[in-house]
């Protein structure tokens, strides 16, 4: 007769202790745990619990007329797993699964008729899916646009907000509430 350790019900690897890099686990019931050397002193934890980022942009910047590129975050809000990824002012994916994202930035419409859109795109690649914020045909003034999809990412993808707009506007910088980048690891789907 086999005895179950209550203390340790899932037998779960040993804590890291060297390494940068999020390392993951799946247990023998499916679940996918992660551990990073130096966050929760290394202990493995639930995916789906922890692998959460927001990020947002603190800095001005000017929207672009033309494509579709990036409107960089450049501050980060929550982060333990060290997601964001600098170099291109997004989130990376640790793992493969599926995960929820959620972007939006302000602007300022200066005339009548401006709009802007919102896209979260795959490796600055793939849009999949789109958010419009606009002035309306006779007024300016402060508008938001957002998108938020659920996706399938492999481990390393990358996800950013990417924008474009009718006028070269800047954002409304310098809090978290007017822009943002929210990653969500859901599972493994």
């Amino acid at each position: 007769m086999a005895f179950l350790d209550y203390t340790n019900p899932i037998p779960l690897p040993a804590p890291l202790t060297s390494g940068t890099t999020v390392q993951s686990y799946t247990d023998p019931i499916g679940e996918v745990w992660v551990a990073k050397n130096g966050v929760n002193s290394g202990q493995w934890r639930k995916a789906r619990d922890v692998l959460h980022c927001k990020l947002w942009r603190n800095a001005a910047f000017t929207l672009a007329t033309s494509g579709n590129p990036i409107l960089p975050m450049d501050t980060v809000n929550r982060d333990p797993y060290g997601m964001f990824n600098s170099g291109v002012g997004g989130a990376n994916a640790p793992i493969a699964g599926i995960y929820r994202i959620v972007v939006w930035y302000r602007y300022t419409a200066t005339a009548a008729g401006q709009s802007a859109n919102a896209f979260i795109a795959i490796n600055n690649a793939t849009l999949t899916s789109f958010g419009n914020g606009g002035a309306s045909q006779t007024t300016s003034g402060t508008f938001t646009p957002s998108a938020n999809d659920t996706l399938s990412l492999s481990a390393g993808d990358y996800v950013t907000l990417n924008q474009n707009c009718t006028a070269a506007l800047g954002i409304v910088a310098g809090a978290l509430q007017n822009s943002g980048l929210v990653v969500d690891y859901l599972g493994t789907g």
